[in-house]
Order: C-alpha cells, then sequence, then structure tokens
C-alpha cells in the first residue's frame, strides 16, 4: 500500500513538473507579462503586383486592415495595462490582453518603438496605418487610457496645451529600408538575391512541377476567356504563373463584380472545390517549393546549406534573415534589462514569413502553413514571465511597474500568428474581432508553446547565418549591391571606377566592366611606364625647356574605343534591386525594358507544351523575355516620370511614375 502511494505522488509530481507555465500560473494567480516583443505584420490589400494596369499600392480596405491590426495590439500591450476586463484569465491566449512593460500609453517614443518597413508604397503605408492604430491622435481627456503625463513639448509658458494638427495626429518615426540599406535584407532577403531567382527556376525542372503542371493545366485554359481577355495573353495561363495570376484574381474577385460573378461559376465536379479555391492552393504549393524547401542546392556555388546556419537553403534564405532580426531584438532587450527594444515592428510581404514557418516546423503542426499568409498577417514573439496579479492591473489607475526578472530562466518566449483577414475560426472569432493562436516552434509537442528563453536562443541561433547574415547574405547571393562592396574586393573596384554617369530617365547609373587580375597587370604596369614618363618630362622642361601641350581627348562615345558594359552580365551593382514582382514577357512579346528575367512566381512565363512547354505564340513588338516591372532601386530613384507608357499586346503593365514611395 505504500509503494502504492509513493508512486502515485511520484507520478503527480512529474505530471506538475510537465506542466506548462501558464497552467501553474493561473493556479498561482500570476499575470503574463510581456517585456519585448517582435511583430512581423505582412502587408494590408493591395493592387496586384504583377498583371493588371494600375500601379501597386495599399488600398483602402488594406489600410484599414492594418489600421485594425495596430488597435488590436494596443488592447494588448497597452489598454490591458489599465483595463483588467481585457486580460481574460491572465494567460496572454486567445487573443486577450498582455501589458507591455514600460510602453508609453498614449505617446509614440522612438526609443520605445521601432518601426521598419520595406521601401515599397505599400508596404511604408501599412506601417502608417498600423502605426495610426496603435498609437491614435492623442489630446488631454480624449483617449481612454491618457494618464497624468502630459507631453512637455506640447505645452506653452501659459500652461496651454496645443494639440497637433488632426486633433493630436501623432507623427511616428517609421525607417524605410530599400536596395542601399543592408537592412533590407532582414525584410526580405530573397529580394536582389540572383542565386535565389536561379533556385526558384529550377522548380520549373522538378517532378513535382510537372506533375501539377499537367493534373491543373486545364483550369488557366478553362477560365482564362472568360477572365483575362485583353488583360493577359494565352501564352501566360499556366502554372507557371500561378501566383501572379491568383494574386490578381484575388484582388479582381473583391473589387470586380463581372470577375466575381464569372469565377463563382467554376467549380470542380468531383470535390465542388470552387476554381478559385484550386487556383488559391496551386499559387500556396508554388510558393512553398521556391520559398519552403529545407535543402534547395545554390546554383551558383552547389552548397545545399547556408553558412553558420544548421538548417536552411538559398530557398529560405529570408527566413533565415529574419530570425536574425528577432533574436537582436530580444538580446538587446534583456542587456538592457527590459528598458529598450519593448516593440519591434516589422513590415513587409510574405516571403518571409512562407520561410520562417517552413525553418521553425509549423507546418508539421497545421497544415495552413503550406500556405500563404493573408493580407494584414501577422507573426509575433513575444518575450515573456510571469509577474505577481496583484500588482498588475486596476481599472482607475496605473499599477506598480512589475521588476525585469533576476534571472533568465524566469524568462520565456512564445510564438502567435494572426491570419489577417481570415474568416471565423482561424483569424477573427465570432464578432469579427482579431485573434492570436500560439504554436510550438521546432517540432515541439503540441502543448509546449511556451518555450524557455535559452532554449529558444540556441535553436534560433542555430538557424542565423555566419556573421550576422549580412556577408554571408552577399556571397551567397552573388548580390551586387553597395554594402556588399565591404566583403568583395572586385565589386568595390567596380563601384569606385564607376564614372557615375546618369543616364537622366531611370536614375540608375551603370558600372563599368570589371577589372580581371591580368587586365589590372596590364594596367598597372602602364601606369608605371607613365609615371616614369612623366617624371623624365618634368625633368626635361626644368633642365632642358622642353615644351609640354596637352592633346585633345577623345569623346567618351568614339567608336574606336571600348565601352564601358553592365557589370556581371546585366546585375547594375548595388544600386539596382530587382523587385520580386519582376515581369518577363513571351518571346517576341512586349517592349525592350533592359532588367534581369525573375522566375517562378516572380514573373509571367510562356506556357508549355506536354511536359511543360506550351507552344508560344507571336507577340507584337521585339526581344525576348524582358522584366517589365521596375526594381525597387527604379522606384526609390525614379524622382518624375511621364504617365501613359506604351504597353505590349498582353496588357502587361509597364512602369507607373507613382509606382514609388
Amino acid at each position: 500500500m505504500f509503494s502504492f502511494i509513493a508512486a502515485l505522488a511520484a507520478t503527480l509530481l512529474l505530471l506538475l513538473l510537465l506542466l506548462p507555465p501558464s497552467s501553474l500560473a493561473q493556479q498561482n494567480g500570476q499575470q503574463y507579462t510581456v517585456w519585448s516583443s517582435v511583430v512581423f505584420q505582412r502587408t494590408g490589400e493591395r493592387t496586384p503586383e504583377i498583371i493588371g494596369n494600375l500601379p501597386t499600392t495599399l488600398t483602402s480596405v488594406g489600410a484599414n486592415q492594418a489600421y485594425a491590426s495596430g488597435q488590436f495590439f494596443r488592447n494588448r500591450y497597452i489598454e490591458s495595462a489599465f483595463n483588467a476586463s481585457l486580460l481574460g484569465n491572465g494567460d496572454g491566449l486567445g487573443g486577450y490582453g498582455a501589458p507591455l512593460v514600460g510602453l508609453n500609453a498614449d505617446v509614440y517614443s522612438n526609443l520605445e518603438v521601432s518601426a521598419l518597413a520595406l521601401d515599397q508604397q505599400w508596404n511604408f503605408a501599412t506601417a502608417q496605418a498600423f502605426l495610426q492604430g496603435l498609437y491614435p491622435p492623442f489630446s488631454p481627456g480624449g483617449n481612454s487610457s491618457t494618464r497624468a503625463v502630459l507631453d512637455p513639448t506640447s505645452l506653452l509658458a501659459n500652461s496651454t496645451f496645443i494639440d497637433a494638427p488632426l486633433s493630436g495626429y501623432q507623427y511616428a518615426q517609421i525607417h524605410t529600408a530599400g536596395g542601399l540599406d543592408p537592412n533590407f535584407i532582414y525584410l526580405s532577403g530573397n529580394l536582389d538575391c540572383p542565386a535565389f531567382d536561379l533556385a526558384a527556376a529550377q522548380y520549373r525542372d522538378s517532378q513535382q512541377f510537372s506533375v501539377t503542371w499537367k493534373q491543373f493545366d486545364g483550369i488557366y485554359d478553362t477560365i482564362g476567356p472568360a477572365v483575362f481577355s485583353g488583360i493577359l495573353g494565352p501564352q501566360a495561363w499556366d502554372y507557371t504563373n500561378a501566383y501572379a495570376i491568383y494574386d490578381w484574381l484575388q484582388y479582381e474577385y473583391a473589387h470586380n463584380s463581372t470577375v466575381q460573378a464569372a469565377m463563382d461559376r467554376y467549380r470542380d465536379v468531383a470535390t465542388n472545390t470552387s476554381y478559385m479555391r484550386l487556383l488559391q492552393t496551386l499559387a500556396n504549393e508554388q510558393q512553398y517549393a521556391q520559398l519552403g524547401n529545407l535543402s534547395a542546392v545554390n546554383p551558383l556555388n552547389g552548397h545545399d546549406a547556408l553558412p553558420g546556419a544548421a538548417l536552411g537553403s538559398i530557398s529560405t534564405i529570408a527566413g533565415n534573415l529574419l530570425v536574425a532580426r528577432v533574436l537582436e531584438a530580444f538580446t538587446n532587450a534583456l542587456l538592457a534589462r527590459g528598458a529598450r527594444d519593448k516593440l519591434t515592428l516589422l513590415f513587409a510581404d510574405f516571403a518571409p514569413l512562407v520561410s520562417l514557418f517552413a525553418l521553425v516546423g509549423l507546418p508539421a503542426q497545421d497544415a495552413n502553413f503550406y500556405g500563404l499568409p493573408d493580407f494584414a498577417s501577422a507573426a509575433v514573439f513575444e518575450l515573456w514571465s510571469y509577474t505577481n496579479s496583484s500588482s498588475s492591473n486596476t481599472s482607475s489607475a496605473a499599477a506598480a511597474v512589475p521588476n525585469f526578472p533576476p534571472s533568465t530562466r524566469d524568462l520565456w518566449v512564445r510564438f502567435y500568428f494572426v491570419n489577417g483577414t481570415a474568416g471565423e475560426g482561424q483569424g477573427e472569432d465570432g464578432n469579427g474581432n482579431m485573434k492570436m493562436r500560439s504554436y510550438p516552434l521546432f517540432n515541439r509537442g503540441p502543448d509546449a508553446t511556451d518555450m524557455p528563453w535559452r532554449d529558444f536562443r540556441y535553436a534560433m541561433e542555430n538557424l542565423q547565418m555566419a556573421d550576422d547574415g549580412m556577408a554571408a547574405w552577399c556571397r551567397e547571393c552573388h548580390a551586387t549591391n553597395l554594402f556588399c562592396s565591404a566583403f568583395n574586393a572586385t565589386l568595390a573596384r567596380v563601384w569606385n571606377d564607376s564614372d557615375g554617369d546618369d543616364d537622366g530617365s531611370s536614375g540608375i547609373i551603370t558600372k563599368k566592366d570589371p577589372v580581371t587580375p591580368v587586365v589590372a597587370g596590364v594596367i598597372g604596369a602602364v601606369v608605371s611606364l607613365a609615371l616614369a614618363g612623366l617624371i623624365v618630362g618634368v625633368v626635361g622642361v626644368w633642365l632642358g625647356g622642353w615644351r609640354v601641350h596637352r592633346r585633345k581627348q577623345r569623346p567618351k562615345n568614339w567608336k574606336g574605343g571600348s565601352g564601358s558594359g553592365d557589370f556581371g552580365g546585366g546585375f547594375k551593382g548595388g544600386r539596382k534591386m530587382r523587385s520580386d514582382v519582376d515581369l518577363a514577357l513571351p518571346p517576341k512579346g512586349g517592349a525592350s525594358v533592359t532588367q534581369e528575367e525573375r522566375v517562378g512566381s516572380w514573373e509571367l512565363k510562356p506556357a508549355g507544351d506536354g511536359d511543360g512547354k506550351k507552344e508560344e505564340e507571336d507577340g507584337g513588338g521585339a526581344g525576348g523575355e524582358r522584366s517589365m516591372r521596375p526594381s525597387m532601386e527604379q522606384q526609390q530613384q525614379q524622382q518624375q516620370q511621364q504617365e501613359g507608357h506604351e504597353q505590349d499586346v498582353f496588357g502587361l503593365k509597364a512602369v507607373q511614375p507613382h509606382e514609388r514611395v
């Protein structure tokens, strides 16, 4: 009997030890408290990236989605510190409140909140709308959470308080990162990466692509005449362009009643699945194959892994770099004991999220992670601990600020995902309110959503690339961005030798051809001889009175000389940033634009025949497959463009003058 009781006691003790800290905390009356949070926010709804005549911008629907997301996080991190009804069970789950210690309740502070957006209009505008929801216009007495402390910069000597325009609108600082800024790789490391482009293109040679193409090619041919007439030529009705097609249809289905009615007529007879859902599934499959392949081979160096990373490949490079930014924010917050890096906000599109999901094993937990996250979705990492709930919240006054945990053993990390525009049961509750759902990382058990900080740090460090990613990214991608010249002597010479001539339209500087060691030796010898001749000439003038005169230089466009071609067969150095939405036209189709071809969903390709190649149709214009989409760098540098660019026969849009930030 005694042995039975002892065994039972041991079993109960073991069960208690295995309970997640959230269960134990509820029993002890403790409050889930956040010390630092990193939120990666996908853009709200935007116009199509690739197909159509509209410039790619954030829509009003997308702005409202981002604004609602900002409001959600305000309630979670700020309002919950003063309103106990927002706390739920106090465990931070289900979208209830979780106070973020030390975050200013009403006034935005860039010492507490860091916002970084990819330098594209729709991502920057998403950040603006989000921050409007997070920190709405502030006026004393006008906000439900107004505290006793006022902004001293708005007070005059006569004690008058002056509101900012628009009833106290707050002008939050938002950093943007384009091709000249190395920070952009942490937002979308797949962009401007030639090795990634080539690896993604190899998917078209895979058996998986061939099987899917043959099975579903008829869907594209069926809907094409009904929805793509005058928009997209038949050559592009193909699984090769699965993402581009779905991206356009998704927007048109929401905003165009004719397209919506046409698509509602098409369903798969065998499964009664709408064609719209099938097209979404095909786009998901294509993108995961290109962004979530953990063992993809880098075509430029033959590596199937990333330097310094225990897991990941050139396919997941965007996710590996996002991991580095998350870990950096938490490490800084830890070193400052919660005094800084309280809230880190990142704004970009879906590519880093898809790669991240693959790296941390989320598709094994939920098959939905094989797909693209919806517009305005958010991935959230929270560094937290439990504090005494008796000193946490009151509805009338701010509670005492809890102390930062004395040991890292008391710190935990939890991952959440908010599927922004999904329906009930996914991103929203029955009342249309956003909700968060926590997921275990790194293939831990379904109940292991709470991960000790030390375990989390170790696992994330295994996903980081060497040298915090920047040098490794430049080398693995074979990138020619300006900041990569710090790690590439040849590229540095190319940038240094640039004559800086501007073509007068795109603002892109053309780089000279790289100098080989042989040519460098010849140049060195010539320079030495010239220097020796100069010395002799100076001595001759001084001693013998020789006369020296200058000869006219030949013009740069003299046909007898050698021109300066583009570096690297078309790449224009670090000032050229190739976007993930470039277009490549079918042979003989469209205008000629000097840009590198993109692959997979990043471009429109001609359809194929029975083994993946359809018979190509002739189109108007000259030239082969060319990108029609401006790179991020071109959008950033084109200050003035004329409207009404000529369009190709397939209706693919040319550069729009207001497609820049």
